[in-house]
């Protein structure tokens, strides 16, 4: 931030430049028990997106 303004943002919504995949998948996990809800890996890799085929 400068002078109270933001400059940019970082965006990576797949994975390419950060590899957060941990980070999200802890933060499913979170936010499900959070709601009262006991959240599993299979459930979780449901969510995630296909690649789209070459």
């Amino acid at each position: 931030m400068v002078g109270g303004k933001v400059k940019g943002l970082f965006l990576d919504l797949d994975g390419t430049l950060a590899l957060n995949g941990d980070l999200v998948r802890r933060t499913y996990l979170d936010f499900m028990e959070g709601h009262g809800r006991q959240g599993s890996q299979s459930e979780y890799e449901s969510l995630l997106a296909r690649p789209i085929r070459q």
